[in-house]
């Protein structure tokens, strides 16, 4: 190689690494990749055996067929359980805007029905003040339950399936 220094790089370890390796102190090896001292010779036969051995199966994936074979179960695991996560985080989701549709409509069910009351009321201000009550507390459970916050759980819901979409591709690249 051209510059000593790209040796590890080629190799792909650290210098403590290659030093512990070769058995020369870390400053040894520094020097020798800066030009100012050379290593033992035996060191030095060592190291071009290393770099041979590492560009004949730089390109054979013999080596790491195990280590990827490993790595991909790894994965896939990993995306099963995200994609267990989301369906749990969608299902989640629907119950809320299920929840809040139900209280939205059940709300605007009675304000009608106050609406009737107060039609059907005789002028009696205690029914009055309890039908001004009721329609009070509708008005905020719809504002509470409006279609703001439902829209906002729907939003989720349509990220996390897109997400799960992404997780599906994801798994199959991985197969």
């Amino acid at each position: 190689m051209d510059k000593k220094g790209t040796i590890r790089e080629e190799l792909g370890v650290s210098q403590s690494d290659l030093a512990i390796v070769l058995k020369v102190s870390k400053t040894q090896l520094a020097m020798y990749e800066t030009g100012r001292r050379d290593l033992p010779s035996d060191v030095l036969l060592k190291l071009a055996d290393m770099v041979i051995f590492v560009r004949k199966v730089k390109n054979s994936s013999i080596e790491t067929a195990a280590y990827l074979k490993e790595e991909n179960k790894k994965m896939k695991r990993y995306l099963e359980g995200e994609i267990l996560i989301n369906k749990h985080r969608q299902l989640i989701l629907e119950k809320k805007i299920s929840r809040v549709e139900k209280k939205y409509e059940d709300n605007i069910a009675k304000l009608k029905f106050v609406a009737y009351l107060k039609k059907m009321n005789d002028k009696d201000s205690l029914i009055d003040a309890h039908l001004k009550l009721m329609e009070v507390e509708a008005i905020k459970e719809m504002g509470q339950n409006g279609y703001q916050l439902q829209e906002k759980y729907k939003l989720k819901k349509r990220t996390l399936e897109d997400y799960e979409k992404y997780l599906k591709e994801a798994l199959q690249r991985v197969l």
